[in-house]
């Protein structure tokens, strides 16, 4: 899929219920490109076995973190939250680094395979609670 300078869409939805499956693309999952692409919002939807990115940003593959994110790009190049090991089953630590005073849903899910890239695509939705 491909969203190309546009603002304000929506692949997916708000419920678990309006998730898609997106695998087994040549390419991304979802593409995002253009400076002007903002707002738009890609969940709950399924990733696996797309030979790029699930989500990237650009199209120019894994956008690294930077500080205070306040990026110029598609969706603003917001950056991703780092997991960190934990020991306690059921517990998840994560830092993130974004711009002051912004709102965002996130969104936790798990693979069995990292892709190509070294990153999990997303095949699983993960329950987040107490967040």
């Amino acid at each position: 899929m491909l969203i190309d300078d546009a603002v304000e869409n929506v692949i997916g939805g708000t419920l678990i219920s309006s998730e898609n499956r997106i695998a087994q693309s040549g390419g991304d999952g979802v593409r995002i490109i253009g400076a002007n692409a903002a707002g738009n919002t890609v969940q709950p939807n399924l990733f696996e076995n797309n030979d790029g990115l699930g989500i990237d940003l650009g199209g120019d593959g894994m956008t690294a973190n930077d500080s205070g994110d306040v990026d110029v790009g598609p969706n603003r190049l917001q950056n991703v939250f780092t997991l960190h090991p934990i020991t306690t089953p059921g517990q998840v630590l994560a830092t993130f680094s974004g711009a002051a005073s912004s709102s965002m849903r996130w969104d936790l899910y798990a693979s069995a395979d990292c892709d190509r890239s070294g990153f999990g695509e997303g095949a699983k939705s993960l329950p987040l609670d107490n967040v």
